[in-house]
C-alpha cells in the first residue's frame, strides 16, 4: 500500500489540472500527505484486495472536492478547536481518514459515496443547514452511521412548528455564549431557520454564533456560524416590552434577573422571545410553554 499513493497521487493530479481550471496541486500534495497518507496507513492495517480501489476512489473524491472548491485553506478556530467548513470537508479530511478502515471492506466505497452525496447535497441546500450540522459533527464517529446521524441532528431544526398561542405560562432559560466563544458579545440578531438563531458578536461583526431553539428549557449554542440571512416569517409576533428585570409579551409577563440594561430583543413565532443585555456575555431565553 505504501507504494501505492505515491503511484496513485501524480495520476489523479494531472487528471485535477486538466479537468479544473482553478486547480490547486499545493493543496492537493498537502492533502496526499496529510489524511490520504492516514487513510492509507489505516487500511494497512487491515489487508485487503480491495484497499487499492478504496485509496483510488478517496483520492479522486479529493480532487473533485478541491476542483469544484469545496475544501478550503483555513478553518475557523473555536475554544474547542478548528471547525471544518462544511459537513463535507469534515467527512473527507477527518471522518473518512480515521475511520473507514472500521466499516466492512465491501461497503466501503459505498460509504466513500454516501458521504459525499450527503456533503454535496448539504452544501446545496439553505446556508444554515450545513453549519448546523457541522456543529454536531463530534458527536459522529463512523462514517456508515453519517445518513442517520444526519437525519437525527436535522430532525428538531426541520420539526414544523405551530405559531405559539402566547397563551402561557412563560419559562426563562440563560445561555452563555463564553465557553463557545470567550470574547463573544451578543449583538444583532437574526433567525435563519424557524428554530436556529444567528448571532452576531459586537466586538468582531465576522464572528457569529448559532442558536438552536427547543422547548422545554433544550436551547443550546452551536458554536461559531457564518454570516446567515434571515428568514421570512409570516405570522406576527406578539407585543414585547423589556426593562430592567421583567419582560412583558402580550398580557404575560415573566421576571429577567441581571438583565440590567436590554440590548437586542428577538421574537420567533414558534414561541421564543430571546433577550440580549448591554454588557453581558449571556442570552435569556423566554418561550411560551
Amino acid at each position: 500500500m505504501i507504494g501505492v499513493l505515491e503511484e496513485l497521487a501524480p495520476q489523479i493530479a494531472a487528471e485535477g489540472k486538466r479537468l479544473h481550471a482553478q486547480w490547486d496541486q499545493a493543496r492537493f500534495d498537502e492533502l496526499t500527505r496529510g489524511p490520504a497518507v492516514s487513510l492509507r496507513d489505516a487500511l494497512a492495517r487491515q489487508p485487503d484486495s480491495t484497499n487499492a480501489a478504496t485509496l483510488t476512489a478517496y483520492l479522486k473524491l479529493l480532487r473533485e472536492a478541491l476542483g469544484a472548491g469545496y475544501l478550503k485553506h483555513h478553518q475557523t478556530l473555536n475554544s474547542d478547536g478548528p471547525i471544518r467548513s462544511s459537513f463535507l470537508e469534515f467527512g473527507l479530511l477527518h471522518l473518512i481518514p480515521e475511520f473507514l478502515h472500521v466499516e466492512p471492506p465491501h461497503a466501503r466505497l459505498d460509504a466513500l459515496a454516501k458521504i459525499w452525496n450527503l456533503g454535496e447535497g448539504l452544501l446545496n441546500g439553505p446556508a444554515w443547514m450545513d453549519r448546523y450540522v457541522s456543529a454536531f459533527t463530534s458527536e459522529l464517529g463512523r462514517v456508515g452511521d453519517a445518513e442517520s446521524f444526519l437525519l437525527r441532528v436535522l430532525g428538531p431544526a426541520l420539526s414544523p412548528s405551530e405559531p405559539a398561542s402566547w397563551e402561557g405560562p412563560l419559562q426563562i432559560a440563560v445561555l452563555d455564549a463564553r465557553p463557545a466563544h470567550d470574547p463573544f458579545l451578543p449583538g444583532d440578531m437574526v433567525l435563519a431557520a424557524p428554530s436556529v438563531l444567528c448571532i452576531r458578536d459586537r466586538r468582531a461583526p465576522d464572528v457569529h454564533l448559532g442558536v438552536l431553539l427547543r422547548k422545554g428549557g433544550q436551547s443550546r449554542i452551536l458554536g461559531l456560524f457564518p454570516h446567515l440571512d434571515a428568514c421570512d416569517e409570516d405570522a406576527p409576533g406578539p407585543s414585547v416590552q423589556c426593562g430592567e428585570k421583567r419582560l412583558q409579551v402580550g398580557e404575560l409577563a415573566i421576571d429577567l434577573p441581571h438583565v440590567g440594561h436590554p440590548h437586542r430583543i428577538l421574537t420567533a413565532q414558534a414561541g421564543f422571545v430571546v433577550v440580549s443585555a448591554a454588557d453581558s456575555q449571556r442570552l435569556w431565553i423566554v418561550e411560551s410553554t
